[in-house]
């Protein structure tokens, strides 16, 4: 079984309990024996020191079997910075620079980005997402962040995306399973609730699609599942 990655881990650190901030993604993913805890600063328990936001990342592809993002993507910089020399931990070879010189003709860090969590991932491995909802105060507050992420940002991201950076070869990403939200208190009768029917339930989701497009804060967070498109390897 191939590691699990926590990318922007901070201080909570896998292996270990599910953490409250996490509550909305998937419990087995806490299951996994195996993680790589990365982020830029040294703390305890962080495997790999290194800025997520500075490319090419020191991490070898195809060697994740998935990965926690945890309110990270929506600080990811427009602008991308490729790193000097330093790239896999020594002097690049001509493959890793011409990764560099790929990743640096691209038109926005968001693309730089999840190009180098696609490759990271083996083929199949899901990118466990949390972040703020575009349209709520804690998105639009946090002078840090850098854009406003909504579940429909990341069709970006698919092999089919209709958009002028579908030229963006190495990463295609798709939704998996269903996104959900933490709403705020005043919409949790918007929740699914024992006894419902099926025609309650629909009839929640739309009147909750309905409160997204017309109203602020209905969700503090979502998580989605992206799921790494490519080929197998070997």
């Amino acid at each position: 079984m191939k590691p699990y990655l926590n990318l922007g881990c901070g201080r909570i650190i896998y292996p270990g309990d599910q953490h409250w901030s996490h509550s909305l993604v998937d419990t087995e993913v806490f299951t996994y024996p195996r993680w790589v805890n990365v982020d830029r600063n040294e703390a305890d328990g962080v495997d790999v020191i290194a800025d997520l936001f500075e490319y090419p990342w020191p991490l070898e592809s195809n060697a994740y079997g998935g990965a926690l993002l945890s309110h990270l993507v929506e600080h990811i910089p427009h602008g991308v910075r490729v790193a000097g020399n330093s790239g896999y931990g020594g002097m690049m070879d001509e493959q890793e620079a011409g990764r560099a010189q790929y990743l640096a003709s691209l038109q926005d860090g968001w693309f730089a980005f999840f190009s180098e969590l696609w490759r990271v991932l083996e083929p199949g491995a899901v990118a466990h997402i949390l972040a703020p909802h575009g349209h709520s105060d804690g998105a639009l507050a946090d002078p840090t962040h850098t854009r406003y992420v909504m579940p429909h940002t990341f069709g970006y991201l698919r092999p089919d995306a209709r958009s002028p950076f579908a030229y963006a070869i190495g990463c295609h990403f798709e939704e998996v399973g269903v996104t959900t939200y933490r709403l705020t208190e005043l919409h949790h009768s918007l929740l699914p609730a024992d006894g419902d029917t099926p025609e309650d339930i629909n009839q929640k989701q739309q009147e909750l699609g309905l409160r997204m497009m017309t109203r602020n804060n209905v969700a503090y967070e979502f998580y989605i599942k992206m799921q790494a498109v490519k080929e197998a390897v070997g």
